[in-house]
Order: structure tokens, then C-alpha cells, then sequence
């Protein structure tokens, strides 16, 4: 004969405390786990920019654009050009053509034309901030400019020129050269924006070039045109000595200097502009004889 189970006699008052204290531990489980959770995430991005670059890199690419700056719609910052990582020296100009994001009739380069990463590739607003991973495509397009589709009418000649001291872009039989600016951003023409959107600029862009700088052990810097030395010298507070040598019906100035214990050579005509490698080549030898006597 089967016996009554009589369950046992628990005071109201300590039912409910008990029903309580699961309760709070359920919660307590599921915050835990949430926890885990977004540590795991945070340890993500954390992994994500110790393999990118730096939060300061992180945070610049990632920064929305903002209205009334003349920056070109759809475009990312463009940290640097080409391989920064294992650079020895640098070109420096004043900020990205946008012929690096758009083709001759004002569209975004498409169908494996594109030079770096548009928003319009990472499916995002101009007004939004973009995401760790988002940045990191950003970053590797930059990387990987000279082996995509560089603007070759403007760093062919510079490339050209800075082989006749032993650095390339892109040639592995030389060392690696990478390409800054002094502002990150893509812009209308530079001399065409109003003074106060150009000191908003720079004031946002110089410290993340100077961070770029200060952490590299770079040998020398060079600066192509009278534009860029100038606007370089004044913002990066460079001394520059001037020597002036006839050169083809014209007067061809070249500068010497140091920022930090980075050597300094700036010239005033754009070699893009001179005509021809064997001018270049040309207008390379007068600086290194010039060179060779300042530095000694």
C-alpha cells in the first residue's frame, strides 16, 4: 500500500525569501555571462587595434564627417600611404587629392578601380562613426596603396626620385618609404578653402601626424614643391636652410633641415611638373651634391 508523501511545512515568509534568492541568482548568472560577454567583445577590439594600430590611429579613422569642412563625400580618412609598419623614411604633402576616391567626372571609383576604402563600400553614412572593424578595412586599403591602384600621375615621379637615395613606395629592392599628410581627410582643392576651415584642419590633423612621426625611428623626410615646405616648415615648426642654383631658365631652391632626428630635403619645383624622368634624375643629382656639403 503505497504511502502519502506529505511534503514538508515551510513558514510563508521563508518560501518567498527562498524564491527571492533564486531569482537574484538566475540574475546574477545571466550578468555574469553578459560580462563575459563584453569582456570578450572588449578584448576583440583591444586585439584589433594592437594589430592596426594604436587607439589614437583607431579614433582618427574612425571619426564621422562633418558638415561644412569642403571634406569629399563618401571618403575615409587616409592615415597614411603604403607601408607604414616597416618605413624609413617619408614624403610629406598637405593633404589627399580626390582623385584618390573620385575618377574625372566626380564619382566614387568602382569595379576594382577603387585606390583606398570609401563609406560607400563599408555601407555606411557620412554622419556615422565607424566601427573597430570598419577602421581596420580602412586601414588595410591604406596599407596596401601602392599594390591597388595609386594615383601614379603624382607619386610615379616622387617614387622615381626618392630611388636615387634608396627608398620606394612599393620596390622591395629598396627601403620602404611611406606617404603622410598633414591633414588626414580628402578635401576640395586645398588653396580653395576658407582660412577658418583650414585652421579646424589642421588643429584635429597635426597631432595625429606628429604621433605618426614620434613613433617611427624614420632617417629622412622629403617635401615636393614650394607649397608643401612651406605650410610643413610653418606647421611642424621646422627651421629650413635655403640654397638657391640655376636649373633649366629656373630658379630651383632646396632646403635642408631636421625635425627631431629626421633629416630634412625639400625642393621648390613639383617634380610632377618638370618633364620627364631624365629631368628629375637631373634635378636629383643637384640636390645630392648640395646635400652632401650641407650634412657634412
Amino acid at each position: 500500500m503505497a504511502k502519502n508523501l506529505v511534503k514538508p511545512c515551510v513558514p510563508k515568509g521563508l518560501a518567498m525569501e527562498k524564491k527571492r534568492e533564486n531569482k537574484m541568482g538566475f540574475a546574477q548568472g545571466e550578468e555574469k555571462m553578459a560580462t563575459q560577454q563584453r569582456g570578450k567583445h572588449t578584448m576583440r577590439n583591444q586585439s584589433a587595434i594592437k594589430n592596426y594600430g594604436d587607439k589614437i590611429i583607431f579614433g582618427r579613422i574612425k571619426r564621422p564627417i562633418e558638415n561644412e569642412m569642403c571634406i569629399i563625400h563618401g571618403t575615409t580618412p587616409v592615415i597614411y600611404f603604403g607601408n607604414y609598419d616597416d618605413a624609413k623614411a617619408c614624403t610629406i604633402s598637405i593633404n589627399p587629392s580626390d582623385k584618390e576616391f573620385k575618377n574625372g567626372k566626380g564619382e566614387l571609383l568602382k569595379n576594382g578601380k577603387e585606390r583606398l576604402c570609401s563609406r560607400e563600400m563599408l555601407d555606411i553614412s557620412d554622419n556615422k562613426k565607424l566601427s573597430n572593424s570598419q577602421a581596420k578595412k580602412v586601414i588595410d586599403y591604406c596599407k596596401k596603396y601602392f599594390h591597388n591602384n595609386p594615383y601614379k600621375i603624382w607619386f610615379n615621379p616622387v617614387d622615381f626620385f626618392i630611388k636615387q637615395f634608396g627608398y620606394s613606395y612599393n620596390d622591395s629592392g629598396y627601403d620602404t618609404c611611406v606617404h603622410l599628410d598633414l591633414v588626414q581627410w580628402a578635401t576640395d582643392k586645398w588653396s580653395s578653402i576658407p582660412e577658418d576651415i583650414k585652421k579646424k584642419h589642421l588643429k584635429k590633423d597635426l597631432p595625429i601626424l606628429k604621433h605618426l612621426l614620434s613613433k617611427k625611428d624614420l632617417k629622412i623626410m622629403f617635401l615636393n614643391g614650394k607649397t608643401v615646405v612651406e605650410e610643413v616648415k610653418q606647421h611642424l615648426n621646422i627651421n629650413l636652410e635655403e640654397k638657391s642654383v640655376k636649373y633649366k631658365k629656373q630658379t630651383l631652391r632646396i632646403y635642408f633641415g631636421k625635425y627631431n632626428k629626421i633629416d630634412i630635403i625639400g625642393w621648390n619645383l613639383v617634380l610632377a611638373k618638370i618633364g620627364g624622368y631624365e629631368n628629375i634624375k637631373e634635378l636629383c643629382n643637384i640636390i645630392k651634391a648640395k646635400r652632401k656639403l650641407w650634412f657634412n
